[in-house]
């Protein structure tokens, strides 16, 4: 594994040098799911409503389903992805050349305007 494991809801999720996502029961280890990436997943994963966000040395940030492992939706960058973070329906992420990204997940609404 690459980086710190993300623990919820009865899983562990941790990217991995083997190009992979990987999803395993806490309480037995046993493996739910891998998702492949296009590279090594090296970031911290995190678990908002139901997706689980991993950035990828392929240069994109992913966003899969918590319970099956299916993609949901990946967004480019221009390089290696660092760790995520999700806050009001925007992943913000940092690449290894220097860019802040913010790209708006389509599974979340968008943020609601304060008047």
């Amino acid at each position: 594994m690459t980086a710190s494991p993300v623990a919820m809801n009865g899983l562990i999720y941790c990217g991995s040098w083997d190009n992979h996502l990987h999803a395993a029961d806490a309480a037995t280890g046993e493996v739910r799911w891998k998702f492949p990436t296009g590279g090594a997943a090296a970031s911290t994963a995190v678990v908002v409503d139901g997706l689980v966000y991993v950035g990828s040395r392929d240069f994109s940030l992913y966003a899969v389903d918590a319970a099956t492992g299916e993609l949901h939706w990946k967004f480019a960058t221009t390089d290696w992805v660092n760790s995520p973070a999700v806050m009001d329906g925007l992943a913000y992420i940092g690449t290894r050349d220097g860019h802040l990204y913010a790209p708006q997940s389509p599974a979340l609404p968008p943020p609601s305007a304060t008047t």
